[in-house]
């Protein structure tokens, strides 16, 4: 990777090209080190999690690699858990947090609403995104406009998950062909 370097600043080429990488280096450390790694900086934690929330945003509109979102999805899981689970962050940056993943689930149940056809890789990470925010009391913060119809629309992801599986399971185990 060469990096674009003008004036002394990065230029708008290598911040597409290091963006990218940013989440996916920041979700790895997570993984290993866990939420932890925000307890000295949760400043920097409101600002990973306010800058995944716009590339989400933009994977919505097909600014964004599939690859980005479902990563950017995965660290929005994590984000969503740190929220209600760390005890290191104050009031003040949890209710951040708070606002910064409910205007994230806010879109994502528009897009899955507006867009029930979806690639699958984005449909990966809207749905395990929508699950961990639902699963930790988000439901009851999203309008019902949205909540109405995203049962229907989080079942129709799970299809998209059975047709990967059957094509995974068609293609990877071969004695199985002759009962599918």
């Amino acid at each position: 990777m060469e990096m674009t370097i003008r004036n002394g600043t990065f230029g708008e080429d290598s911040v597409a090209q290091y963006l990218p990488e940013l989440f996916k280096l920041s979700a790895a450390v997570i993984i290993v080190v866990g939420t932890h790694w925000f307890e000295s900086d949760p400043d920097f934690l409101l600002l990973l999690a306010s800058l995944s929330s716009a590339r989400l945003a933009l994977a919505f509109h097909g600014e964004v690699a599939a690859e980005e979102a479902v990563v950017i999805g995965r660290l929005h899981c994590h984000f969503v858990r740190c929220g209600e689970e760390a005890e290191f962050l104050k009031e003040q940056h949890a209710e951040k947090l708070s606002n910064v993943m409910h205007n994230s689930a806010c879109y994502t149940c528009e897009y899955v609403l507006k867009f029930p056809d979806v690639k699958k890789e984005l449909a990966i990470a809207m749905y395990e995104f929508l699950c961990i925010y639902i699963n930790f009391g988000g439901l009851e913060t999203l309008s019902s406009d949205f909540t109405n119809n995203l049962g229907a629309a989080l079942l129709s992801v799970c299809g998209i998950f059975q047709k990967i599986h059957l094509s995974f399971v068609r293609t990877n185990f071969r004695s199985f062909q002759s009962i599918m």
